[in-house]
């Protein structure tokens, strides 16, 4: 009967513990690593509007100029390139509803949605 007493003594004494250590480490903090998409988002220039229905308008941050883009569907597939003067201003009216990519000269590319 003591065997008994102290097996289950033992039993309420270690759940007691893990249910508090369990306790402790879902209430302590959670020390991550930044998410953060600094490093995808250093691209030279800011669109607007986004989605866009008939052009997509090219903000240049800082200064920056370019000579030429390509737009791009989810596939990779060029859907529009221009090297010209007015490269400021995408006429994208003939592309069809989607996801696209916008890539300025060699810079990373921005995604917008086309209405």
């Amino acid at each position: 009967m003591i065997k008994n007493l102290l097996v289950i003594l033992l039993f309420f004494y270690t759940l007691n513990v893990t249910s508090q250590a369990i306790f402790a480490t879902l209430n302590s903090p959670v020390e991550a690593g930044s998410l953060s998409v600094a490093d995808v988002n250093n691209a030279p220039a800011t669109i607007s509007p986004n989605p866009a229905v008939d052009v997509v308008n090219i903000l240049p941050i800082n200064g920056a100029s370019f000579i030429g883009y390509d737009v791009f569907d989810i596939t990779g597939k060029v859907q529009l390139s221009n090297a010209a003067s007015d490269i400021y201003k995408v006429d994208v009216s003939q592309l069809s509803g989607g996801v696209y990519f916008l890539q300025l000269d060699n810079y990373n590319a921005i995604k917008f949605i086309k209405k």
